[in-house]
């Protein structure tokens, strides 16, 4: 399956944010699984595709797709773009069938539909941040932002949206919030130095 874990800076964090209360997350750290979200993507049989493959795969084609198209059109340019960068047909094959599912799930989803009517979206955002740590030390972190956008009537409130492919993550969920907040910190940056405000109004 395919999960799209987003923030909403200075609103939310987690998958969809809802129904996340810390007690529900201490409960599923110690469970080493996930809290259910009502946004789970299409079910699927296990995938033959190398899991980085996979993600590579699905990664993208969003990095390409234009979230203006709808129906017909988006169902197109997503096969188009999946067949060209796995390098041979989608249709006749499970793997790659399956990674078109996963896509046309988010593409006709809740986050698309906010892409689409967004005044203001940035794709593959670099940054480079310097964390201090306990004694002194310092953590020097490089990363990219998959998309930081501004969703319609958010009242100057930004998202950033994070790409993951594979399982939930369960014991690695401690690790993905660690990611989702040093994504939050450097969209908060970004957003300042062009000018654009604070995201969440910090």
């Amino acid at each position: 399956r395919r999960h799209f874990y987003g923030c909403r800076l200075g609103l939310e964090e987690g998958w969809m944010a809802e129904a996340r209360t810390p007690e529900a997350c201490a409960e599923a750290d110690a469970a080493g699984t996930a809290p259910a979200t009502a946004e789970t993507g299409a079910a699927l049989a296990e995938p033959g595709l190398d899991p980085r493959e996979r993600g590579r795969l699905a990664h993208a084609v969003l990095e390409g797709i234009d979230f203006g198209l709808y129906g017909a059109s988006m169902l197109t340019e997503v096969e188009d773009l999946l067949a060209r960068f796995a390098g041979r047909p989608v249709r006749g094959d499970r793997d790659l069938e399956g990674v078109r599912e996963e896509l046309v799930s988010f593409l006709f989803g809740d986050w698309a539909r906010q892409l689409r009517r967004a005044p203001r979206v940035e794709r593959e955002l670099p940054f480079r941040l310097t964390l201090p740590l306990a004694g002194g030390a310092r953590l020097a972190v490089d990363g990219v932002i998959d998309l930081l956008f501004e969703p319609p009537g958010a009242g100057g409130r930004w998202c950033v949206l994070d790409y993951k492919s594979g399982r939930r993550p369960g014991a690695r969920l401690a690790l993905m919030e660690f990611q989702v907040g040093v994504y939050a910190l450097a969209a908060r940056r970004a957003l300042a130095a062009a000018g654009w405000g604070t995201a969440g109004g910090a």
